[in-house]
């Protein structure tokens, strides 16, 4: 029912997906969908938190206690690591790169509060070696972090009307990375 869940919303987006299209992809009736999940928003609700919650796991296993004192290397490190936890769940990248052009505003807001407390502790882990002292000033640094989720968020968005592969998103993922690095850290730091 989970993969059924992330083929589905991830192809149609949640407006779009009929429960009885994502029954008949996980091979159960409808009413077994209903039954455990009780409404297409709940249904949804609950992958969303199951993604959330294996990039976190993902995050543990690859051992990312704390990262680099390299910011851009933390944000490569943080893509490499939501994909790696999307492979085993056919469909979940898919559906998160959804998440990106989904336009229930209400629904996109509910999803930024359920995993806010793990997801912000899971960056304050991964930033927590940076050093920061490598931009140029602290205006650079909140520039260069907006752009970074700029960036990801845009490249994310406009990934399916490209037909781009994941290693190709993630390649031109860094070069805009370093772009950005290049225009906000010290020269001696490059």
């Amino acid at each position: 029912m989970i993969n059924a869940g992330f083929y589905c919303f991830g192809r149609d987006g949640y407006r779009k997906t009929a429960m009885s299209e994502a029954a008949r992809q996980a091979g159960v009736s409808k009413a077994a969908l209903f039954h455990y999940f009780g409404s297409k928003k709940s249904y949804f609700i609950y992958i969303y938190t199951f993604a959330c919650e294996e990039i976190l796991r993902a995050f543990r296993n690859e051992g990312v206690i704390i990262g680099s004192d390299d910011y851009f290397e933390n944000v490569r490190a943080g893509a490499r690591i939501k994909h790696a936890a999307a492979r085993d769940y056919p469909g979940m990248y898919d559906f998160l790169m959804n998440l990106a052009r989904e336009a229930d505003a209400e629904l996109i807001d509910e999803l930024k509060e359920i995993n806010k407390e793990g997801i912000i502790d899971a960056v304050a882990r991964l930033n927590a070696n940076v050093d920061w002292s490598r931009f140029k000033s602290p205006e650079d640094r909140i520039m260069a972090e907006n752009l970074a989720f700029w960036v990801s968020f845009g490249l994310t968005h406009a990934a399916d009307s490209k037909g781009k592969s994941w290693q190709q998103l993630f390649d031109e993922h860094s070069r805009y990375l370093e772009l950005i690095k290049r225009a906000t850290y010290k020269e001696e730091y490059l």
